[in-house]
């Protein structure tokens, strides 16, 4: 009887390891994809946050005789930092998407 309980006894202690492990790793898994999007949000609001500047910028200009507004500096910039945003978003969207198909397989 004691042998008996004794088998019970590890078997669940077995299970329960097993369980805690399969629970780590989801929890693993789902804290690196909620730290994805969080990366991917926060970049998105620099990402309009800079395009409204474009925008006031432009609408600021638009009494002056600026016929280029590519020329000014501040734009040029801003339109080249959009654009590293831009692909280090999709960067980070695919890594999230790899981690996703990941935990799917």
């Amino acid at each position: 009887m004691i042998s008996k309980l004794r088998k019970n006894y590890d078997r669940g202690i077995e299970w329960l390891k097993w369980f805690g492990a399969i629970l780590s790793e989801r929890l693993r898994i789902e804290t690196s994809l909620i730290r994805l999007f969080v990366t991917i949000n926060s970049l998105e609001k620099k990402r309009d946050a800079l395009m409204k500047n474009i925008g006031e910028q432009v609408f600021n200009m638009r009494n002056e005789p600026v016929v280029d507004i590519y020329n000014v500096k501040e734009i040029r910039d801003n339109i080249k930092e959009i654009e590293e945003l831009n692909l280090r978003i999709l960067k980070t969207k695919k890594e999230a998407g790899d981690i996703d198909s990941m935990e799917t397989e």
